[in-house]
C-alpha cells in the first residue's frame, strides 16, 4: 500500500491582479503562437470576479486548425507550459 498524503489545496480571496496576470499571458501566448490560435480566453475560477479561488490562472487556447496542434504542442512544451 502506497502511503498517501493529502496536498494543501490553498483558496485565496478574489484579486484583480489575475485578469491583470491573464492579458500578460494572453499577450505572450499571442507572440508565440500568432498563426495557430484564433482566441484565447480566461476560465476557471480566477476569472470569475468576486469569487475566492485557487491562485492558478487557466486559459484555454483556441485552435484554428487542428493538424497543427503537435506543433502547437511543441511550442508550449519549449516554453515550459506543458
Amino acid at each position: 500500500m502506497t502511503d498517501f498524503k493529502p496536498k494543501r489545496i490553498e483558496v485565496v480571496p478574489f484579486t484583480e491582479n489575475w485578469a491583470q496576470t491573464f492579458e500578460a499571458l494572453a499577450r505572450l501566448f499571442k507572440m508565440d503562437l500568432e498563426d495557430l490560435i484564433i482566441g484565447i480566453e480566461h476560465v476557471g475560477s480566477t476569472a470569475v470576479p468576486g469569487l475566492p479561488a485557487k491562485p492558478i490562472i487557466d486559459l484555454d487556447l483556441i485552435i484554428q486548425d487542428k493538424s497543427r496542434f503537435e506543433e502547437i504542442k511543441a511550442i508550449l512544451e519549449k516554453r515550459g507550459y506543458l
